[in-house]
């Protein structure tokens, strides 16, 4: 029984699990660790067609947006939209997105000042504060 070193090093069968050396010795063919069906293809096929589709209308959404912002119509809106497609399969339009709401919620904070939910906790301490001085009158 010999075995070919060649075999040993380079696997036989791409992608597989087993050691190469039992592949050498048994002469027999290993199986795929990953084996390809119909359903797997057509998931990945479906997969595929939905990520071209979300960049293409991202990038349609947006170039209709920037087209909105000198024409009469809701240019921020359809910006903000096609990056919310695109956000979805780029990492630079989920930062984009994710710097465009901070700057909304710091911009909104400066215009209207504290919000509710932010405003909620001042009046939690100052009841506190209160009741702390009426106690320490009492005693």
């Amino acid at each position: 029984m010999t075995v070919n070193v060649s075999q040993i090093i380079v696997p036989h069968n791409a992608g597989s699990n087993w050691v190469c050396g039992l592949l050498a010795v048994g002469g027999g063919s290993l199986p795929s660790s990953k084996p390809t069906t119909a359903l797997n293809m057509s998931l990945t096929t479906v997969e595929q067609v939905r990520r071209v589709f979300r960049v293409v209308a991202g990038f349609t959404l947006l170039l209709a947006g920037a087209v909105m912002l000198v024409t009469p119509g809701p240019g921020w809106l359809v910006i903000v939209l096609g990056l919310g497609l695109l956000a979805a399969e780029f990492v630079w339009a989920r930062r984009l997105m994710d710097r465009i709401k901070r700057e909304s919620d710091r911009i909104k904070t400066t215009v209207f000042g504290k919000t509710e939910a932010a405003a909620e906790p001042d009046r939690a301490e100052e009841a506190l504060v209160k009741e702390a001085q009426t106690d320490e009158r009492k005693s």
